[in-house]
């Protein structure tokens, strides 16, 4: 499954749509979604989160958490980029336990 085209793209497109009024999703990998220079400050960001989780369960059906310890403790947040997430989200896919 190609995340990005099938996840996070659309993900960004519906939050870009629905949250019209804060920042926006750059439909680019490299992008800063959070932190120094990010587009999202933080409930943005879960807001953001929350639609990807929805979008990888209406196209896996799957529910996966983004947030989840191993993420908040990564040395470098999968949430810093489409590209950081679009990595961490294959990794929980793949994974053969809870995702």
């Amino acid at each position: 499954m190609n995340v990005y085209e099938q996840v996070l793209l659309p993900a960004a497109e519906d939050y870009n749509r629905t949250f019209n009024q804060g920042g926006q999703v750059q439909k680019s990998r490299d992008a800063l979604l959070s932190g120094d220079g990010g587009a999202l400050d933080s409930l943005e960001l879960v807001n953001f989160i929350v639609v990807v989780e929805r979008k990888i369960r209406e196209t896996t059906g799957k529910e996966v958490r983004l947030v989840t310890e191993e993420a908040l403790r990564a040395k470098s947040s999968p949430f810093l980029t489409l590209n950081g997430l679009e990595q961490f989200i294959n990794a929980r896919l793949g994974s053969g336990g809870t995702v």
